[in-house]
């Protein structure tokens, strides 16, 4: 796999209790997060991580049904986002 790439994927996606987060930093990268934001663009979660790739489990109880982003964020700035459906 490419190191010099950032790659984010989700699954399940839609998602309905929870959604696994695999993401991965281009190589070097320094300050990542991942984000959860609605579609208002309003930040609702931040989970700032040490590793340059791994996976974060977001649990998704809490929020409405609807279309949400995953944000990767490098030394905040956007490097890579996608959808999230939430179903209920």
């Amino acid at each position: 796999m490419r190191t010099d790439v950032n790659t984010l994927v989700l699954a399940p996606n839609p998602a309905s209790v929870h959604t696994t987060v695999q993401y991965r930093f281009a190589k070097g990268s320094t300050r990542c997060s991942i984000e959860l934001v609605d579609i208002a663009g309003r930040r609702l979660q931040t989970f700032d991580v040490e590793a340059e790739a791994g996976e974060l489990n977001l649990p998704m109880e809490q929020f409405a049904a609807g279309i949400y982003q995953i944000v990767m964020r490098r030394d905040n700035i956007v490097v890579k986002q996608t959808k999230l459906s939430l179903t209920r």
